[in-house]
């Protein structure tokens, strides 16, 4: 009976281990490769979402300082509507069809002439070359903190992203940069907050909300 006893506290001691070090109740910080490539998989399966972007300082290959779009991925290829602030000012956009589509001094909207680049919000959610492929190539992951945004429980990441990685939301990306990342505690593990810092000290911020709501996205007439 001793024996059995024992053999039970022992299955149910790794049992409290296992949960506490996932990191989903009061346990400990969590494994940073564990949470990345649960961060990852998450990010893959969004099909819509609302996306905040913001430049501070001098951002390799951004022409924008702030994109506000949200995004659906039920099309193929997926679309995206919002806003940029650019050095021309703020352009109203749609992204449909692959074509992206800026709104003229008479409301209609029509190709983006070849003096507009815009960096496009629907890639950065493609699950083969967008956030989601950052973590998967993330180096030296760290995780730093259990904090909370907006109310929301977070876990606080830090790693690098080399170049090669980056260039594929931003394809001017001459260096590597920083990686910290804000990934919701409760699975899934989806990036509500993402800082890219680069050498030269610019920074690239990513904010995700409005995950998996519904969003209709209608291609400009």
């Amino acid at each position: 009976m001793r024996r059995s006893i024992g053999g039970l506290l022992a299955v149910l001691a790794t049992f409290v281990c296992i949960v506490g070090c996932a990191g989903d109740g009061s346990g400990g910080l969590p494994d940073a490769q564990l949470m990345i490539r649960n961060a990852g998989y998450a990010t893959k399966s969004i099909s819509s979402a609302h996306l905040v972007v913001t430049a501070d300082g001098s951002v390799p290959g951004l022409s924008i300082q702030r994109l506000d779009a949200d995004i659906s991925r039920e099309s193929s290829p997926a679309a995206s509507a919002g806003s940029a602030v650019t050095n021309l000012g703020t352009i109203d956009f749609i992204e449909s069809d692959g074509v992206l589509f800026v709104k003229g001094p008479s409301g209609k909207y029509t190709p983006a002439p070849a003096g507009v680049a815009l960096p496009s919000p629907a890639a950065m959610l493609d699950p083969e070359r967008g956030i989601s492929q950052l973590f998967s190539t993330l180096e030296a992951p760290t995780t730093l903190a259990k904090t909370e945004l907006d109310g929301v429980a977070a876990f606080e990441l830090r790693g690098n992203v080399p170049q090669t990685t980056l260039a594929a939301i931003l394809p001017d990306a001459a260096s590597g940069a920083e990686f910290t990342v804000w990934l919701r505690v409760r699975a899934p593990h989806v990036p509500l907050r993402t800082i890219l810092t680069f050498p030269a000290g610019g920074a690239l911020e990513f904010v995700v909300s409005d995950v998996n709501k519904p969003v209709s996205i209608a291609p400009p007439t």
